[in-house]
């Protein structure tokens, strides 16, 4: 009797995987690697430092020039609008060659003569000027306070209410900003201070008259007083 061997089950493969090593390249050295990162970041950050040292010796550094032009764009206003510019917007639209807002306040009050301050100043007065003329152009400023609205195929005139209203926003700004800059001039409870100068006896006097006019005044108001209380009796009798 023949033996048939049985069928063996095929044998399985076994794949091999691809193990994938995460880190520096077949044949790098880590260390290495490392040190240039770091060398690459260390100039990087050198560079970075030499930049803000030449800002900040721009910022700090006191230039005659620099300052006059400072405030010759403050005086000058907005080509667009004929509205007058602040300190930090002239700073900020210029920072290539304008110092910071820090830098230039520490300019005046490093200015032990007050030169400086007193130009800055003059230049200040100038714009509450303009903020003054400021308010009326706004309020004067009619031109669109009234459009045109279609409906229904027909133009109808209506009033621009978010027009008035932003404007009259604008003139309130302006308004507060004069009170608190200006409040001798612009604000709402103005203060009258007089100066007499008199001597010791002068003031004597004053006081002398003073006391005669109240005491003359007291005796004036008794004697319209009774006055009054007897003819009020007289019409009471005859009654």
């Amino acid at each position: 009797m023949t033996t048939i061997p049985k069928k063996t089950s095929e044998s399985k493969t076994t794949a091999t995987k691809k193990v994938v090593r995460r880190g520096a390249p077949k044949g790098t050295n880590r260390a290495s690697n490392a040190g240039r990162q770091k060398a690459t970041f260390e100039s990087e950050v050198k560079s970075a430092l030499e930049l803000a040292k030449k800002e900040r010796k721009l910022q700090v550094e006191f230039s005659a020039t620099l300052f006059l032009d400072i405030l010759t764009d403050l005086t000058m206003p907005e080509p667009d609008t004929n509205r007058f510019k602040t300190l930090s917007g002239v700073l900020n639209d210029n920072r290539d060659k304008y110092p910071t807002m820090a830098a230039f306040l520490g300019w005046l009050r490093r200015d032990t003569s007050g030169e400086l301050e007193k130009m800055y100043h003059e230049v200040m007065e100038a714009n509450i000027q303009l903020m003054h003329d400021e308010r009326f152009r706004v309020a004067y400023d009619i031109e669109h306070d009234i459009m045109m609205t279609e409906r229904n195929g027909t133009f109808t005139p209506e009033w621009n209410k978010l027009f008035v209203q932003r404007g009259k926003v604008i003139i309130d700004a302006l308004e507060w900003s004069l009170t608190r800059l200006a409040p001798a001039k612009y604000g709402n409870n103005l203060k009258v201070e007089t100066t007499i100068e008199a001597s010791t006896e002068t003031l004597k006097l004053l006081a002398q008259d003073g006391a005669a006019r109240r005491a003359a005044a007291f005796e004036a108001a008794e004697r319209l007083a009774k006055e009054l209380y007897e003819r009020q009796s007289d019409k009471f009798k005859d009654a």
